[in-house]
């Protein structure tokens, strides 16, 4: 595998990197110091998140839907502490918790019962479990199907545990992606199918659950190809935080990680080719970049191909 993953290194350090990009890198990194000096505030923080495109939303209420009520299902499930909320999805995305300071996400933990599947988050200070959720952020995207988790944290000795969540029959894989805020941690769950779901936020202790169930016969319905305007691929570092920063007014902007492991940035979704041609565009007239992405037809549920700069 390592000698497989070499020469793709080698070809991504190879790129030339416009002068363009670099002015933008070093700005967006400028402003990255002067942020991470500042008090974090909520509105700077769900700012710096930003929400689904409309195209997306309008798939995503077709495919993605939330369940009506899980109240009983959560019974089982030893440690559940009193319920502040169950979050309510607006254009595909969502919040809670509050700020907290030096937070840790210290263990995921993944419960089963039939069909019906729970993901918890518990949270830490220190050596005491939080009695409140550190501020979060969910947005829902699709192609592929994703839930992307952003949070106030400075630690996640849960990370291992992502893994773990492969053990889920509706989860294809879950990992973190860069964050270049050293109190922000971030990580998608990508799913196999549409799943019904619904998230609810709970106090004493703090906790997250995920809560996912199929989709009935009925709500699935076959969904066609969409062509994604993205980076080529690259290991995972700061380059997909760079490239993000310099996307940054792209509401639709997202890190996914390929078939083959390595992570690209995605600038967004469009329904034809001739649209993604001409954002491509665009961003060659903003930003003297376009050398740097490629379009890709993919399907609903396909994960994104790892396309390297010598194949553009």
């Amino acid at each position: 595998m390592n000698k497989e993953i070499h020469p793709l290194k080698q070809a991504y350090y190879d790129i030339e990197i416009p002068k363009e990009l670099a002015q933008a890198v070093q700005s967006g990194m400028e402003r990255g110091r002067i942020q991470r000096k500042r008090m974090r505030t909520i509105k700077r923080w769900t700012t710096r998140i930003g929400v689904s495109t409309a195209v997306l939303f309008i798939l995503l209420t077709l495919t993605v839907n939330t369940m009506p009520a899980f109240a009983s299902s959560l019974k089982s499930i030893p440690g559940i502490g009193k319920l502040v909320q169950v979050l309510q999805f607006h254009n595909g995305s969502a919040s809670g918790g509050s700020l907290q300071g030096a937070a840790n996400i210290r263990h995921i933990q993944l419960e089963k019962e039939g069909a019906q599947e729970s993901v918890i988050l518990h949270f830490s200070e220190g050596s005491k479990p939080q009695k409140t959720a550190s501020l979060f952020h969910v947005k829902i995207s699709s192609y592929p199907s994703m839930m992307t988790f952003s949070m106030d944290a400075r630690r996640f000795t849960a990370i291992d545990e992502l893994k773990m969540l492969e053990q889920s029959q509706y989860i294809e894989d879950a990992y973190q992606i860069i964050s270049m805020d050293d109190s922000l941690i971030r990580f998608n769950v990508v799913f196999n199918e549409a799943v019904k779901y619904e998230i609810k936020e709970y106090e004493e202790p703090a906790q997250v659950v995920i809560t996912l169930q199929p989709m009935s016969t009925a709500d699935l319905t076959q969904k066609p190809s969409m062509y994604s305007l993205r980076t080529v691929s690259a290991p995972y570092g700061e380059s997909q935080g760079l490239f993000e920063e310099v996307l940054s007014d792209r509401e639709g902007k997202r890190i996914l990680k390929d078939e083959e492991g390595m992570f690209l940035v995605e600038a967004g979704l469009f329904h034809t080719r001739a649209e993604a041609e001409k954002s491509l565009q665009d961003i060659e007239e903003q930003l003297g970049m376009a050398k740097q992405f490629v379009i890709e037809e993919r399907a609903f549920s396909q994960v994104p191909a790892t396309i390297m700069a010598s194949e553009n």
